[in-house]
Protein backbone atom coordinates (compact mmCIF):
# COMPACT_ATOMS: atom_id res chain seq x y z
CA UNK A 1 0.00 0.00 0.00
CA UNK A 2 2.89 2.30 1.05
CA UNK A 3 4.77 1.84 -2.64
CA UNK A 4 1.61 2.79 -4.49
CA UNK A 5 1.09 5.81 -2.61
CA UNK A 6 4.71 6.99 -3.27
CA UNK A 7 4.48 6.02 -7.06
CA UNK A 8 0.77 8.33 -7.08
CA UNK A 9 2.44 10.60 -4.94
CA UNK A 10 5.45 11.48 -7.78
CA UNK A 11 3.19 10.63 -11.13
CA UNK A 12 0.54 13.18 -9.51
CA UNK A 13 3.10 15.73 -7.61
CA UNK A 14 4.14 19.11 -10.27
CA UNK A 15 7.41 18.81 -8.40
CA UNK A 16 8.54 15.16 -9.28
CA UNK A 17 6.33 14.44 -12.61
CA UNK A 18 9.24 16.10 -15.06
CA UNK A 19 11.93 14.22 -13.09
CA UNK A 20 10.19 11.05 -13.38
CA UNK A 21 9.71 12.03 -17.19
CA UNK A 22 13.41 13.16 -17.28
CA UNK A 23 14.37 9.60 -15.30
CA UNK A 24 12.06 7.66 -18.20
CA UNK A 25 14.10 9.77 -20.83
CA UNK A 26 17.02 9.20 -19.75
CA UNK A 27 16.30 5.14 -19.17
CA UNK A 28 15.16 4.65 -22.87
CA UNK A 29 18.41 6.70 -23.90
CA UNK A 30 20.41 3.76 -22.01
CA UNK A 31 18.32 0.94 -23.42
CA UNK A 32 18.57 2.34 -27.03
CA UNK A 33 21.96 2.67 -27.07
CA UNK A 34 22.92 -0.73 -25.06
CA UNK A 35 20.47 -2.36 -27.74
CA UNK A 36 22.10 -0.81 -30.95
CA UNK A 37 25.68 0.14 -30.63
CA UNK A 38 26.53 -3.67 -28.92
CA UNK A 39 29.11 -5.29 -31.31
CA UNK A 40 26.73 -7.42 -32.31
CA UNK A 41 24.48 -4.20 -34.11
CA UNK A 42 27.37 -2.54 -35.49
CA UNK A 43 27.07 -3.12 -39.02
CA UNK A 44 24.40 -1.84 -41.02
CA UNK A 45 23.05 -4.99 -42.52
CA UNK A 46 22.91 -6.61 -38.65
CA UNK A 47 21.16 -3.45 -37.11
CA UNK A 48 18.55 -3.78 -40.03
CA UNK A 49 17.91 -7.32 -39.39
CA UNK A 50 17.79 -6.63 -35.65
CA UNK A 51 14.52 -3.70 -36.15
CA UNK A 52 12.77 -5.89 -38.67
CA UNK A 53 12.54 -8.60 -36.15
CA UNK A 54 11.84 -5.88 -33.64
CA UNK A 55 9.76 -3.23 -34.92
CA UNK A 56 9.11 -1.71 -31.79
CA UNK A 57 12.75 -0.75 -30.64
CA UNK A 58 12.14 1.65 -33.83
CA UNK A 59 10.51 4.11 -31.49
CA UNK A 60 13.52 4.34 -29.70
CA UNK A 61 15.71 5.08 -32.70
CA UNK A 62 14.68 8.78 -32.31
CA UNK A 63 16.18 9.14 -29.07
CA UNK A 64 19.10 7.10 -29.78
CA UNK A 65 19.91 9.43 -33.67
CA UNK A 66 19.51 12.17 -30.93
CA UNK A 67 21.79 10.73 -28.25
CA UNK A 68 24.77 9.88 -30.14
CA UNK A 69 25.00 13.43 -31.93
CA UNK A 70 25.61 14.59 -27.63
CA UNK A 71 29.46 14.35 -28.98
CA UNK A 72 29.10 17.23 -31.31
CA UNK A 73 29.34 19.60 -29.10
CA UNK A 74 33.40 19.71 -29.60
CA UNK A 75 32.37 20.86 -33.12
CA UNK A 76 30.49 24.31 -31.73
CA UNK A 77 32.99 26.83 -33.00
CA UNK A 78 31.88 25.99 -36.94
CA UNK A 79 28.34 27.20 -36.04
CA UNK A 80 30.39 30.29 -35.80
CA UNK A 81 32.03 29.81 -39.22
CA UNK A 82 30.53 31.04 -43.13
CA UNK A 83 28.76 28.70 -45.07
CA UNK A 84 29.70 28.82 -48.29
CA UNK A 85 27.48 26.49 -49.77
CA UNK A 86 24.47 27.32 -51.37
CA UNK A 87 21.18 27.49 -49.18
CA UNK A 88 17.48 27.06 -51.08
CA UNK A 89 14.48 26.85 -49.77
CA UNK A 90 11.44 24.33 -50.44
CA UNK A 91 7.71 25.19 -49.36
CA UNK A 92 5.08 22.09 -48.72
CA UNK A 93 1.59 22.47 -48.07
CA UNK A 94 0.80 21.01 -44.43
CA UNK A 95 -2.18 18.98 -46.74
CA UNK A 96 0.55 18.16 -49.37
CA UNK A 97 3.19 17.04 -46.87
CA UNK A 98 0.66 15.03 -45.68
CA UNK A 99 -0.30 13.01 -49.16
CA UNK A 100 3.67 12.74 -49.29
CA UNK A 101 3.84 11.07 -45.73
CA UNK A 102 0.94 8.29 -46.43
CA UNK A 103 2.68 7.72 -49.71
CA UNK A 104 5.60 5.89 -47.72
CA UNK A 105 5.43 2.47 -46.68
CA UNK A 106 4.36 1.87 -43.36
CA UNK A 107 7.22 -0.42 -42.13
CA UNK A 108 10.59 1.36 -41.17
CA UNK A 109 13.21 -1.16 -42.97
CA UNK A 110 13.51 -3.78 -45.40
CA UNK A 111 10.70 -2.13 -47.97
CA UNK A 112 10.63 -0.43 -51.03
CA UNK A 113 8.89 3.08 -52.21
CA UNK A 114 6.50 2.13 -54.92
CA UNK A 115 4.34 5.01 -54.55
CA UNK A 116 6.15 7.93 -56.69
CA UNK A 117 3.48 10.77 -55.47
CA UNK A 118 4.37 14.25 -56.54
CA UNK A 119 2.77 17.40 -54.96
CA UNK A 120 3.35 20.72 -55.99
CA UNK A 121 5.42 23.49 -53.97
CA UNK A 122 7.13 25.93 -53.94
CA UNK A 123 10.99 26.45 -54.50
CA UNK A 124 13.70 29.51 -53.50
CA UNK A 125 16.86 29.69 -54.51
CA UNK A 126 19.08 33.07 -55.49
CA UNK A 127 16.20 35.66 -55.39
CA UNK A 128 13.84 33.88 -57.63
CA UNK A 129 10.78 31.87 -56.43
CA UNK A 130 9.90 28.56 -58.89
CA UNK A 131 6.64 26.57 -58.28
CA UNK A 132 7.86 22.82 -58.83
CA UNK A 133 6.52 19.55 -57.87
CA UNK A 134 8.23 17.40 -55.40
CA UNK A 135 8.30 14.11 -54.35
CA UNK A 136 10.63 11.55 -52.13
CA UNK A 137 13.46 9.68 -53.67
CA UNK A 138 14.90 6.82 -53.17
CA UNK A 139 14.61 2.87 -53.13
CA UNK A 140 15.34 2.11 -49.74
CA UNK A 141 13.76 3.24 -46.44
CA UNK A 142 16.86 5.27 -44.74
CA UNK A 143 15.91 7.83 -47.47
CA UNK A 144 13.21 8.44 -45.68
CA UNK A 145 12.58 6.56 -42.61
CA UNK A 146 14.23 10.02 -40.34
CA UNK A 147 13.44 13.42 -40.07
CA UNK A 148 15.77 14.00 -43.22
CA UNK A 149 14.49 12.94 -46.63
CA UNK A 150 15.64 12.57 -49.82
CA UNK A 151 13.55 14.82 -52.43
CA UNK A 152 13.56 15.08 -55.66
CA UNK A 153 12.32 18.56 -57.10
CA UNK A 154 10.99 18.97 -60.99
CA UNK A 155 10.72 22.80 -62.32
CA UNK A 156 8.61 24.06 -65.08
CA UNK A 157 10.37 23.72 -68.22
CA UNK A 158 9.84 27.35 -69.11
CA UNK A 159 11.29 28.13 -66.00
CA UNK A 160 14.63 25.83 -65.43
CA UNK A 161 16.73 25.85 -62.46
CA UNK A 162 20.32 26.53 -63.69
CA UNK A 163 19.52 24.71 -67.08
CA UNK A 164 18.12 21.94 -64.92
CA UNK A 165 14.23 20.66 -65.12
CA UNK A 166 14.91 17.62 -62.58
CA UNK A 167 17.38 17.68 -59.21
CA UNK A 168 17.57 15.01 -56.59
CA UNK A 169 18.47 16.53 -53.37
CA UNK A 170 20.39 12.81 -51.61
CA UNK A 171 21.31 12.66 -48.01
CA UNK A 172 24.61 13.27 -48.48
CA UNK A 173 25.35 9.73 -46.75
CA UNK A 174 23.92 7.70 -48.61
CA UNK A 175 26.13 8.95 -51.80
CA UNK A 176 29.22 8.40 -48.97
CA UNK A 177 29.53 11.68 -48.93
CA UNK A 178 32.07 13.07 -50.90
CA UNK A 179 32.42 9.93 -52.76
CA UNK A 180 30.12 10.10 -55.32
CA UNK A 181 31.26 13.94 -56.47
CA UNK A 182 34.80 12.50 -56.44
CA UNK A 183 33.57 9.53 -58.50
CA UNK A 184 31.81 12.15 -61.39
CA UNK A 185 34.93 14.41 -61.27
CA UNK A 186 36.94 11.28 -62.08
CA UNK A 187 34.54 10.40 -64.79
CA UNK A 188 34.52 13.42 -66.40
CA UNK A 189 38.54 13.54 -66.39
CA UNK A 190 38.13 10.10 -67.96
CA UNK A 191 36.42 11.09 -70.80
CA UNK A 192 32.66 10.15 -69.51
CA UNK A 193 29.45 12.00 -69.44
CA UNK A 194 28.30 12.49 -65.77
CA UNK A 195 24.82 14.63 -64.56
CA UNK A 196 25.50 18.15 -62.85
CA UNK A 197 26.32 17.35 -59.22
CA UNK A 198 27.80 19.56 -56.14
CA UNK A 199 25.97 20.17 -52.76
CA UNK A 200 23.35 22.10 -51.20
CA UNK A 201 21.42 22.78 -47.96
CA UNK A 202 18.18 22.44 -48.47
CA UNK A 203 15.58 23.81 -45.53
CA UNK A 204 11.98 22.21 -46.36
CA UNK A 205 9.60 24.14 -44.42
CA UNK A 206 11.76 26.34 -42.24
CA UNK A 207 13.05 22.84 -40.59
CA UNK A 208 16.16 24.58 -40.72
CA UNK A 209 19.13 24.53 -43.35
CA UNK A 210 20.56 20.41 -43.96
CA UNK A 211 23.36 19.28 -46.10
CA UNK A 212 22.31 17.47 -49.61
CA UNK A 213 24.17 16.01 -52.41
CA UNK A 214 22.04 17.57 -55.51
CA UNK A 215 22.29 15.81 -58.61
CA UNK A 216 20.18 16.51 -62.20
CA UNK A 217 18.20 13.60 -63.08
CA UNK A 218 17.70 12.37 -66.04
CA UNK A 219 16.39 13.96 -68.63
CA UNK A 220 16.31 16.09 -71.86
CA UNK A 221 18.06 19.17 -70.37
CA UNK A 222 20.89 16.91 -69.19
CA UNK A 223 21.43 15.20 -72.94
CA UNK A 224 21.54 18.65 -74.24
CA UNK A 225 24.56 19.08 -71.87
CA UNK A 226 26.15 16.40 -73.53
CA UNK A 227 25.70 17.24 -76.83
CA UNK A 228 24.55 14.45 -78.04
CA UNK A 229 21.95 14.38 -81.22
CA UNK A 230 18.28 15.73 -79.82
CA UNK A 231 16.68 12.38 -80.12
CA UNK A 232 19.05 10.30 -78.35
CA UNK A 233 17.30 7.94 -75.40
CA UNK A 234 18.53 7.32 -72.25
CA UNK A 235 17.16 3.52 -70.63
CA UNK A 236 17.35 2.64 -66.54
CA UNK A 237 17.04 -0.79 -65.67
CA UNK A 238 14.18 -1.96 -63.20
CA UNK A 239 15.69 -5.70 -62.84
CA UNK A 240 19.38 -6.01 -61.96
CA UNK A 241 21.60 -9.07 -61.19
CA UNK A 242 21.05 -12.06 -63.45
CA UNK A 243 18.25 -11.58 -65.45
CA UNK A 244 19.80 -7.86 -66.39
CA UNK A 245 20.88 -8.86 -69.75
CA UNK A 246 18.14 -11.55 -70.59
CA UNK A 247 15.00 -9.64 -71.22
CA UNK A 248 14.71 -5.71 -73.04
CA UNK A 249 11.54 -5.68 -70.37
CA UNK A 250 14.25 -5.60 -67.69
CA UNK A 251 14.84 -1.76 -69.26
CA UNK A 252 12.85 1.51 -68.79
CA UNK A 253 12.82 4.61 -71.07
CA UNK A 254 13.60 7.37 -68.60
CA UNK A 255 14.09 9.95 -71.64
CA UNK A 256 13.11 9.54 -74.96
CA UNK A 257 9.08 9.92 -76.93
CA UNK A 258 7.07 6.86 -76.97
CA UNK A 259 7.21 6.89 -80.96
CA UNK A 260 11.09 6.65 -80.21
CA UNK A 261 10.50 4.17 -77.60
CA UNK A 262 9.78 1.55 -80.07
CA UNK A 263 12.39 2.02 -82.35
CA UNK A 264 14.93 1.92 -79.97
CA UNK A 265 13.70 -0.60 -77.85
CA UNK A 266 14.50 -2.62 -80.58
CA UNK A 267 17.94 -1.63 -80.50
CA UNK A 268 18.43 -2.57 -76.98
CA UNK A 269 16.65 -5.69 -78.23
CA UNK A 270 19.31 -6.50 -81.24
CA UNK A 271 22.30 -5.88 -77.93
CA UNK A 272 20.52 -8.27 -75.80
CA UNK A 273 20.30 -11.00 -78.73
CA UNK A 274 23.65 -10.57 -79.70
CA UNK A 275 24.93 -11.02 -76.10
CA UNK A 276 22.97 -14.60 -75.55
CA UNK A 277 22.56 -16.01 -78.83
CA UNK A 278 25.67 -15.28 -81.32
CA UNK A 279 28.72 -17.01 -81.71
CA UNK A 280 31.86 -15.74 -80.75
CA UNK A 281 33.10 -14.72 -83.95
CA UNK A 282 29.68 -12.70 -84.87
CA UNK A 283 29.85 -11.08 -81.26
CA UNK A 284 33.41 -10.29 -81.46
CA UNK A 285 32.82 -8.94 -85.09
CA UNK A 286 29.67 -6.71 -84.23
CA UNK A 287 29.60 -5.48 -80.83
CA UNK A 288 31.53 -2.69 -80.99
CA UNK A 289 29.25 -1.63 -83.80
CA UNK A 290 26.38 -1.35 -81.29
CA UNK A 291 28.41 -0.04 -78.32
CA UNK A 292 30.73 2.68 -78.42
CA UNK A 293 34.61 0.75 -77.64
CA UNK A 294 35.55 3.95 -75.79
CA UNK A 295 33.10 4.38 -73.47
CA UNK A 296 32.89 1.20 -72.35
CA UNK A 297 36.22 0.70 -71.56
CA UNK A 298 36.59 3.69 -69.60
CA UNK A 299 32.79 3.18 -67.95
CA UNK A 300 34.68 -0.08 -67.28
CA UNK A 301 38.11 1.40 -65.92
CA UNK A 302 35.78 4.00 -64.00
CA UNK A 303 34.05 0.79 -61.90
CA UNK A 304 37.37 -0.64 -61.04
CA UNK A 305 38.68 2.46 -60.05
CA UNK A 306 36.37 2.47 -57.61
CA UNK A 307 36.19 -1.11 -57.10
CA UNK A 308 32.69 -0.78 -57.27
CA UNK A 309 29.96 -3.89 -58.19
CA UNK A 310 27.50 -1.77 -59.41
CA UNK A 311 27.55 -2.92 -62.54
CA UNK A 312 25.98 -5.98 -61.63
CA UNK A 313 23.24 -4.73 -60.07
CA UNK A 314 20.00 -2.19 -60.94
CA UNK A 315 22.71 1.15 -61.46
CA UNK A 316 23.38 0.63 -65.14
CA UNK A 317 22.53 3.45 -66.92
CA UNK A 318 23.05 3.89 -70.98
CA UNK A 319 21.90 5.93 -73.57
CA UNK A 320 21.06 5.46 -77.23
CA UNK A 321 22.89 8.29 -79.85
CA UNK A 322 21.13 7.64 -82.87
CA UNK A 323 23.91 10.39 -84.60
CA UNK A 324 26.33 7.83 -83.95
CA UNK A 325 24.33 4.43 -84.09
CA UNK A 326 25.89 3.50 -80.88
CA UNK A 327 25.16 2.86 -77.00
CA UNK A 328 26.92 5.21 -74.21
CA UNK A 329 27.25 3.89 -70.58
CA UNK A 330 27.15 6.69 -68.24
CA UNK A 331 28.49 5.89 -64.11
CA UNK A 332 25.15 6.23 -61.47
CA UNK A 333 25.47 5.71 -58.29
CA UNK A 334 29.12 3.92 -58.10
CA UNK A 335 30.17 4.11 -54.64
CA UNK A 336 33.79 2.51 -53.77
CA UNK A 337 34.71 -0.19 -51.91
CA UNK A 338 38.24 -1.84 -49.80
CA UNK A 339 40.57 -3.87 -52.46
CA UNK A 340 40.34 -6.72 -49.90
CA UNK A 341 37.20 -7.57 -51.29
CA UNK A 342 38.11 -7.04 -55.14
CA UNK A 343 35.71 -6.98 -57.92
CA UNK A 344 38.90 -6.39 -60.13
CA UNK A 345 38.00 -8.57 -63.61
CA UNK A 346 34.64 -9.79 -61.95
CA UNK A 347 32.16 -8.09 -64.52
CA UNK A 348 28.75 -8.36 -65.35
CA UNK A 349 27.14 -10.45 -68.13
CA UNK A 350 28.07 -8.01 -70.79
CA UNK A 351 31.66 -7.14 -69.52
CA UNK A 352 31.90 -11.15 -69.12
CA UNK A 353 31.61 -11.26 -72.51
CA UNK A 354 33.50 -8.51 -74.23
CA UNK A 355 36.58 -9.31 -72.06
CA UNK A 356 37.07 -12.83 -72.27
CA UNK A 357 37.97 -12.18 -75.83
CA UNK A 358 42.18 -11.46 -74.31
CA UNK A 359 42.40 -8.49 -77.05
CA UNK A 360 39.71 -6.48 -75.66
CA UNK A 361 40.65 -7.28 -71.93
CA UNK A 362 44.25 -6.12 -73.11
CA UNK A 363 43.20 -3.15 -74.86
CA UNK A 364 41.14 -2.00 -71.16
CA UNK A 365 43.97 -3.24 -69.09
CA UNK A 366 46.31 -0.71 -70.90
CA UNK A 367 44.14 2.21 -71.02
CA UNK A 368 43.87 1.28 -67.02
CA UNK A 369 47.59 0.65 -66.55
CA UNK A 370 47.93 4.12 -68.07
CA UNK A 371 46.09 5.64 -65.18
CA UNK A 372 47.66 3.90 -62.05
CA UNK A 373 51.02 4.13 -63.39
CA UNK A 374 51.27 8.38 -63.18
CA UNK A 375 51.40 8.69 -59.41
CA UNK A 376 49.70 11.90 -59.97
CA UNK A 377 46.79 11.16 -61.35
CA UNK A 378 45.94 9.87 -57.60
CA UNK A 379 47.28 13.05 -56.72
CA UNK A 380 44.89 14.81 -58.37
CA UNK A 381 41.92 12.53 -57.71
CA UNK A 382 42.89 12.89 -53.67
CA UNK A 383 43.46 16.86 -54.40
CA UNK A 384 39.93 17.38 -55.23
CA UNK A 385 38.21 15.03 -52.95
CA UNK A 386 39.74 16.54 -50.52
CA UNK A 387 38.58 19.65 -51.56
CA UNK A 388 35.31 18.98 -52.12
CA UNK A 389 34.92 17.35 -48.67
CA UNK A 390 36.10 20.79 -46.84
CA UNK A 391 33.90 22.55 -49.14
CA UNK A 392 30.83 21.25 -47.49
CA UNK A 393 32.11 19.99 -44.36
CA UNK A 394 30.69 23.56 -42.39
CA UNK A 395 27.09 22.77 -43.39
CA UNK A 396 27.59 19.22 -42.58
CA UNK A 397 28.77 20.11 -38.66
CA UNK A 398 25.98 22.91 -38.76
CA UNK A 399 23.31 20.07 -40.25
CA UNK A 400 21.03 19.26 -37.07
CA UNK A 401 18.17 16.85 -39.10
CA UNK A 402 21.31 13.93 -40.04
CA UNK A 403 20.73 11.41 -38.25
CA UNK A 404 24.58 10.40 -37.10
CA UNK A 405 27.58 12.30 -35.44
CA UNK A 406 30.04 14.47 -37.08
CA UNK A 407 32.88 12.21 -36.04
CA UNK A 408 31.19 9.61 -37.67
CA UNK A 409 31.29 11.49 -41.07
CA UNK A 410 34.65 13.04 -40.78
CA UNK A 411 36.14 8.79 -40.04
CA UNK A 412 33.76 7.90 -43.05
CA UNK A 413 36.00 10.66 -45.01
CA UNK A 414 39.13 9.20 -43.83
CA UNK A 415 38.15 5.75 -44.41
CA UNK A 416 37.32 6.43 -48.37
CA UNK A 417 40.25 8.15 -48.99
CA UNK A 418 42.37 5.20 -47.75
CA UNK A 419 40.19 3.47 -50.09
CA UNK A 420 41.05 5.71 -52.99
CA UNK A 421 44.45 5.28 -52.42
CA UNK A 422 44.66 1.40 -51.84
CA UNK A 423 42.70 0.63 -54.86
CA UNK A 424 44.95 2.68 -57.39
CA UNK A 425 48.23 1.28 -55.71
CA UNK A 426 46.08 -2.23 -55.95
CA UNK A 427 45.46 -1.89 -59.52
CA UNK A 428 48.96 -0.98 -60.10
CA UNK A 429 50.13 -4.38 -59.33
CA UNK A 430 47.43 -6.29 -61.40
CA UNK A 431 47.77 -4.59 -65.01
CA UNK A 432 51.00 -4.18 -67.05
CA UNK A 433 51.45 -2.69 -70.22
CA UNK A 434 50.49 -4.22 -73.47
CA UNK A 435 53.96 -5.93 -75.07
CA UNK A 436 55.82 -4.28 -77.37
Amino acid sequence: MAVKQYYFRIIKSPVWRPIAKLAALFLIIIVAIVLISVNKFKTVESRALFLQAHPSITKLLPVYWQARKLSDIIYLPYFFQHDAVPTYLLQISPKDLEKLNQSLPEAFMGVSLTERMFVPAVFRAHGKIYKVTVRYRGDRARHWNAPKKSYLVKFDKKNLFQGQSEVSFIIPDDRLFAVEDFNNYRARKLGLNTPVSGFANLDVNSQGSALYFAIESWSREMLDKWDVSPDSIFYSNSNGGESLWQDVQNWQVSVGTSKQNNVELSRLEELIKLLNTAPDSEFNARIFDLIDKENFYTWQMHQELANSPHEFDDNVRLYYDSKQGKFFFVPWDVEISPPAHSYFRQYGKLGQRIFSNPFFLQEKNQRLYEYVADEKNLEDDLRFYDQTYSSFKISLYKDRLKIYANRSADQAYELHRQEIIDIFHYLRGKVSPSPG
